[in-house]
């Protein structure tokens, strides 16, 4: 008997182990970018969004269409400093009293439903724009594949963008039919402690 529940934990441990490097190489496909506004009065919300609007306005074509998350990283990081100064210059144009802080970082991000596509909890590659102190609310989308600057309707986007069917169908919502995952195991474990 110790040594079926010894078995029985060894599988749940390299389970879990598989599932988690699993979800992590998936994330590491994405490229989300994250807008922080300086505080959470109706001002800086305001400024977030306007600014937020003005950057795919300016850089949309610039950040989509790539063929791979590498290639969209590298052209990301040759214009960092571009996008800081287009940030900042626009924040002065408005009369915002605080600067822009643009960075490629990775950061932790929550469960997120973007109309046809789910993204699961984990850490992201992320363009993060930190307007002044940072503290109010935030905006995020994803850059790559770009959900945030032309939503797909279907999945010839995220295809393209190397993302496998496999891939596209797990975090689509569209998903049917809906499956129960269950695992054997824990349910022969349940019989015999009946």
């Amino acid at each position: 008997m110790k040594y079926l529940i010894a078995v029985c934990i060894l599988f749940l441990v390299v389970s879990m182990i598989v599932v988690s490097v699993s979800a992590s190489e998936f994330r590491d496909g994405f490229i989300r970018l994250h807008i922080l506004a300086n505080s959470d009065i109706d001002l800086d919300q305001s400024n977030k969004l306007s600014l937020r609007d003005a950057l795919i306005g300016e850089f949309g074509p610039d950040l989509s269409g790539f063929d791979s998350k590498d290639d969209a990283e590298v052209k990301i990081c040759g214009m960092i400093s571009e996008i800081e100064e287009f940030c900042n210059k626009f924040l002065g144009n408005i009369g915002a009293d605080y600067n822009a802080e643009v960075s490629l970082d990775r950061e932790y991000y929550p469960n997120r439903i973007y109309e046809n596509v789910s993204l699961p909890a984990g850490t992201y590659t992320s363009l993060k724009i930190t307007l002044g102190s940072g503290e109010g609310q935030n905006w995020w989308c994803v850059i790559f594949p770009s959900m945030c600057l032309n939503v797909a309707k279907d999945n010839s986007t995220y295809i393209a963008a190397g993302l496998s069917r496999e891939d596209f169908e797990l975090i689509s919502n569209d998903r049917s039919p809906q499956y129960q995952i269950k695992f054997k195991l824990f349910e022969l474990f349940g019989k015999l402690f009946k």
